[in-house]
């Protein structure tokens, strides 16, 4: 009888243990997304995608990264992830950027104003080509 209540008391405790911890992963991960400062809603070639970021250094690297795709073919799109925005009214605004370091500055500016950029690279006349709307 002894034996059955230990192994039972033990089990209760494992248990027990394991529920404290889901709810303080819950709790870490809580914290982690409210302290993220930019966030960004993206598409490769219409695969959609959302990512956090904590500081605008890494926002930066990876919209760098997003304009080096569209060189390789991909097309992509991006916007604020913090905000879901109808697509009924359009205004529209491009720019053909010689250099992607232009490109990535012109989509990092549309983006925190509130417009989905769309970006393609033209290699006939070697030019981003960038759409932003809203």
């Amino acid at each position: 009888m002894k034996k059955h209540f230990v192994t039972l008391f033990a089990l209760l405790g494992m248990l027990s243990v394991g529920c404290q911890k889901e709810e303080f992963a819950d709790n870490v991960s809580a914290v982690e997304e409210s302290q993220a400062s930019f966030s960004l809603r993206y598409s490769l070639n219409g695969s959609s995608y959302y990512v956090s970021f904590q500081t605008e250094e890494d926002f930066n690297a990876f919209v760098e990264q997003l304009i080096a795709l569209s060189r390789e073919g991909y097309e992509v799109q991006m916007t604020d992830g913090r905000t879901l925005r109808a697509q009924s009214s359009k205004e529209t605004v491009t720019y053909d950027a010689k250099t992607q370091a232009d490109a990535e500055a012109w989509a990092e500016d549309k983006v925190k104003q509130g417009y989905t950029v769309t970006i393609s690279y033209d290699h006939v006349n070697e030019l981003y080509h960038c759409v932003a709307t809203r």
